[in-house]
């Protein structure tokens, strides 16, 4: 007869995990990725481990934007680029950041053609 043949498991008591339920998790770093990490660590106060956890719950918690968006992105800005180039606004110099808005707010853009 084992020691646990006269447990009452009828009448058993449930209670829930006081803490959460932790797993340890082996990483590779060769010298230098570690001491960097470490340096990083350090200089925000926190420990190596606490340092990595952060950063990769960051990490998976980030958004990626398809390729196909950052494709269509990057030639309507060219497009855009381009026409206010070609407006003479920039005079040759290169325009500001509050040019460039101004412009878009003044001129209607077809982003069929260039």
């Amino acid at each position: 007869m084992s020691k646990h043949d006269d447990w009452d498991y009828e009448n058993a008591e449930v209670h829930e995990a006081e803490r959460e339920v932790k797993s340890v998790y082996s990483l590779r770093f060769s010298a230098t990725e570690i001491a960097e990490i470490r340096e990083a660590a350090k200089r925000e106060g926190v420990t190596t481990s606490e340092f990595i956890r952060t950063a990769a719950r960051s990490r998976a918690k980030m958004q990626t934007i398809p390729a196909e968006i950052v494709r269509a992105l990057a030639l309507a800005l060219v497009n855009i680029s381009e026409r206010y180039e070609l407006a003479g606004v920039a005079g040759g110099e290169g325009g500001s950041v509050e040019d460039l808005a101004g412009w878009l707010n003044d001129h209607s853009l077809d982003t069929r053609s260039a």
